[in-house]
């Protein structure tokens, strides 16, 4: 399957849930202060693990991405963990500052199969500076509680 049909497929408009109760994921959305513009921007979008027990979103900012991961939880709502700075460790690869970018993009890319509890995916940042693109990925663990496991 190339790229582009690997991303349609997994790319899921953020406010739109797979999960049965869709309302649970919408107000765990709501709850992190994301406003209505980033809502319905067309980037917005969650990347669901494959058993619907999570899901990850990226909404670009000015200053950088607000990357949250959202954990279903045994009474079925929804966890949510700001894992915002998976950006900075992706930027840190590259080897240059954020001020050096015009413009920055991370998004969550792929959920890692686990045989234990934790869960793991992986995030992509691409950085712009001068008409070239730098891209680098990073795997994040975290807990069942939402604690990040940070390398």
């Amino acid at each position: 399957m190339t790229r582009g049909l690997i991303t349609m497929a997994i790319v899921l408009v953020a406010c739109v849930a797979i999960a049965d109760d869709e309302l649970s994921f919408k107000a765990a959305l709501r709850s992190t202060g994301v406003s209505g513009a980033e809502l319905s921007h067309a980037s917005n979008a969650a990347l669901w693990r494959n058993d619907k027990e999570a899901a990850a979103v990226a909404f670009h900012r000015q200053r950088g991405s607000l990357i949250l991961v959202f954990l279903r939880q045994p009474g079925g709502e929804f966890r949510v963990v700001d894992v915002s700075r998976i950006e900075d460790g992706n930027l840190g690869k590259v080897g240059f500052p954020r001020s050096h970018y015009e413009r920055l993009e991370t998004l969550p890319v792929e959920w890692l199969s686990r045989d234990d509890r934790l869960f793991q995916v992986v995030f992509r940042t691409r950085a712009w500076h001068s008409g070239k693109r730098y891209t680098a990925s990073e795997s994040l663990l975290i807990g069942p509680d939402g604690t990040p496991l940070w390398r």
